[in-house]
């Protein structure tokens, strides 16, 4: 029994005696998939080393974390739901607003940690393959909140711009005080030589025929 292969467009012609077969390459191949990706779990740790864990997946929404002025290190964790092939899954992660670059993790490995995270707002994008290692799309999963300390709110650079106006205010009255007092024992001081030139000239005149 023999067997006639020939190539065609986007795959390979396979022909025999009872027939043809035509095998097309998987189109995944010339681009991105759909990838299905969330966060599973996220792990916030405090400035004082208190973690805690929770759970953000759902179906309804974009899920969103607000974090303390004293949480600025997360871990998060994602998944594709292949949990058959999950060693062989790649992530990269990009947090916009914090860093323009896409961050490529190991093969297998889902984790990712946000280490010294500013106040501010962030979104967290991740891509991720299937088991053949063909990337998907990148897909908003998260968006993150971190709250200002309160020296950082809006209410104390008010009180900063006051306090330093009020400062000013101070300072310049000062300084203009300081000048009239100079300027008043200027002029007490020249009246005072004036004075005595004065009554000089006159003791002079009176002494002299």
């Amino acid at each position: 029994m023999s067997a006639n292969i020939a190539a065609v467009e986007n795959g390979v012609c396979v022909g025999g005696a009872g027939g043809a077969c035509l095998f097309t390459t998987n189109e995944r191949l010339n681009g991105a998939v759909e990838v299905p990706v969330c966060v599973s779990s996220y792990t916030v740790t405090t400035d004082d080393g208190t973690s805690t864990k929770g759970f953000l997946y759902s179906e309804e929404k974009q899920p969103s974390l607000e974090l303390a002025a004293n949480s600025s290190n997360v871990t998060l964790s994602f998944t594709t739901f292949n949990h058959m092939n999950a060693t062989e899954v790649n992530f990269a992660v990009k947090i916009n607003g914090w860093t323009d670059e896409w961050v490529n993790l190991k093969t297998g490995d889902n984790t990712f940690r946000i280490i010294n995270l500013p106040k501010g707002n962030y979104e967290v994008q991740v891509r991720a393959t299937d088991e053949y290692g063909i990337w998907g799309n990148p897909c908003s999963v998260l968006m993150i909140h971190r709250l200002p300390a309160w020296w950082e709110t809006w209410w104390a650079i008010m009180l900063y711009i006051l306090s330093g106006a009020a400062l000013l205010v101070l300072a310049v009255r000062y300084y203009l005080t300081r000048q009239k007092r100079k300027n008043i024992e200027e002029m007490e001081q020249r009246l005072t030589d004036m004075k005595f030139r004065f009554f000089t000239n006159m003791s002079h005149e009176l002494r002299t025929p």
